[in-house]
């Protein structure tokens, strides 16, 4: 699914190789506040450009460029964009049958290709 508006550009895909988890890449091209919520999954996000405002456990952290980001399964999260009023980023969702599937490919040295598109 692809969702382009003036503010945002959001692409979601997923790996069904790899049980199923979810990608996204997101472009924020003004300020923008993500409320309180939670996943399902556990969300593995890395900043591209721009700088974001991670917050989460009564902690508020700067993600910039190369910055990695994790958020767990039913933990509760929320942000904003940074001075810099844009963020791009990339994440995985992953739940239990995504992860084991993951492991499954590390451990048995599968021909499962994980595949990131551009």
């Amino acid at each position: 699914m692809n969702i382009n508006h003036k503010l945002s550009i959001l692409n979601f895909w997923h790996d069904l190789d790899l049980g199923g988890p979810s990608f996204m890449s997101a472009q924020y091209l003004k300020p923008h506040r993500f409320e309180r919520h939670v996943h399902d999954e556990l969300v593995i996000t890395v900043t591209e450009l721009g700088v974001g405002q991670a917050e989460a456990r009564n902690l508020s952290d700067p993600v910039g460029p190369s910055s990695i980001w994790v958020s767990g399964a039913g933990e509760y999260h929320c942000g904003h964009i940074g001075n810099q009023q844009h963020w791009s980023y990339r994440a995985i969702y992953l739940d239990n049958q995504a992860l084991q599937s993951l492991s499954d490919a590390f451990m048995d040295g599968s021909d499962c290709d994980l595949i990131i598109p551009q």
